[in-house]
This record gives C-alpha cells, structure tokens and sequence, in this order.
C-alpha cells in the first residue's frame, strides 16, 4: 500500500548570521532548511538581481559560491561585498527567507578588543551557599560571555550554574572544591580575553 507524503512548508535547521570579517579573510554564511520535498535554496545579495545555486558552475575569478547543503562562502572578502545577503528556500508547499549582514573591516584593528570591567575574585564560602561569580565587559559589537572549569563549559550541564544579567556567573549548592572556574569574553570570535 502506498501513502503519498504530505507537502511540508520549508523550514530554517541553520539560519544565516550577521557577521564581521576582515578584508582578504573568507566569510561563510549557513544556510540549512529542511521540507518536503526538501526545499531548493538559493542566495541573493539585497539589491542585485544574480542568483546564486548550490552546485551551480563557477564563473571564472567568482569569489561566491553556495555548496549541496546552502552554505554561502565569500572568499577574499571585500569592501564591495558589505551588504545584506538573503537565503530563501522554495518548495510547493511555500517559501521563506532569511537575511544576515556582512560587515567588511580594513583589518582587525579596526575595532578594538573588548575590555574586562570586572572580572571575579576568589570567595570562600559555606557549603550549600549561593556564590555570584561577578563579570562584565564591554565593547563593540556587545561581547559574549561564556564560563568554562578546565576548559569545560559550566553552564547548560549543571542546573546549580546560571548566567546572570550582565554575564555573572551563579553557583548554587556549594559543594566542597567548587573552584577553577574560568570567564572569558569574546568579541565576534576576533579575540579572547581571559580572567582566572
């Protein structure tokens, strides 16, 4: 017995992300949907009227190109490249689309490393306590803030940890040697900055 599948609406796995790349540097852009039937995807600078396909052959000296799963890769970025890039996906049961900005920068330099304004210091505290874990930074673009024990992400594997407003870190429970925990901020991955 045969039972023809139900067109499914294509839907976003990965979306394309804003990103900040120096000249010269590559700059990729995912893009992975997921439909039936599984949804045709193709890319378009916002304002050109070029299309560009996954697969499609390569024009001689072209730096795009978009690979089987529809990624976009810019290679040797430049300048003239700053823009919005928009990834649509088609099937018959619809469409959707999803836009991310490419920054363009001379160099790295351009904008500078984000500054620690306050990092944690060492507590001693009870058992079963609450410790606050204070850290904040600032640049731009906002850095992120991530806690890491021995290289290893505390949060999101242990419930008594929590990411507070600002980026401190909340331990709850206290056991005995809760220590070495370790912030850092990063900004858009240009740098790393570190507080022990």
């Amino acid at each position: 017995c045969f039972f023809p599948l139900t067109p499914a609406a294509p839907q976003f796995i990965i979306r394309p992300r804003d990103q900040i790349v120096a000249q010269g540097r590559t700059a990729t852009f995912p893009c992975e949907t997921k439909g039936n039937p599984q949804p045709a995807v193709f890319w378009q600078k916002e304002g050109s009227q070029n299309l560009l396909f996954p697969n499609q052959p390569q024009q001689p000296n072209s730096r795009f190109s978009v690979s089987s799963s529809g990624d976009l890769t810019i290679s040797a970025v430049q300048r003239a490249d700053a823009g919005y890039y928009i990834c649509q996906a088609l099937t018959v049961a619809g469409s959707i689309l999803a836009k991310a900005q490419l920054e363009v920068t001379d160099v790295m330099t351009d904008r500078p490393p984000p500054i620690i304004r306050r990092g944690p210091s060492n507590q001693t505290l009870r058992v079963d306590s609450v410790a606050l874990l204070k850290c904040q930074a600032s640049g731009d673009p906002i850095p992120s803030i991530s806690w890491l024990k021995d290289g290893v992400s505390l949060l999101g594997k242990d419930p008594r940890m929590s990411l507070q407003e600002l980026g401190s870190l909340q331990m709850r429970s206290l056991r005995v040697r809760t220590t070495g925990a370790t912030a850092w901020s990063s900004h858009k991955d240009n740098y790393t900055y570190t507080s022990n």
